[in-house]
């Protein structure tokens, strides 16, 4: 949970359950359909439940998974574009996941 809160600062996100409705309320701005945002899709592996607690996660890099529905834009992002936008984060590199998922180191 420190982690979690720690990162949160870093990025200057609210890790609070209103940050989240908030953020639900905005997809719901965009008319996307519940169906389009969260698509069943094959490619997709989210992790496991308590697997932070469990020492499974990373919380040194940011994991980026472009949706089903944007998967034509996802992969017109390039590395430079990428690092351009994390820079006051001060990333060091990017590392590609396929064509549709990528982490932020």
């Amino acid at each position: 949970d420190a982690l979690l809160k720690k990162r949160a600062e870093k990025f200057g996100l609210d890790p609070s359950a209103k940050a989240k409705e908030e953020a639900m309320a905005k997809l719901k701005t965009l008319r996307l359909s519940h169906s389009q945002v969260f698509a069943d899709d094959p490619e997709r592996v989210d992790p496991p439940i308590g697997a932070e607690a469990a020492g499974g996660m990373d919380l040194t890099k940011v994991h980026i998974f472009g949706l089903q529905c944007d998967k034509h834009q996802f992969k017109s992002i390039r590395s430079p574009d990428v690092m351009e936008h994390f820079r006051p984060y001060m990333p060091v590199y990017v590392e590609w996941l396929g064509d549709r998922a990528l982490n932020i180191h």
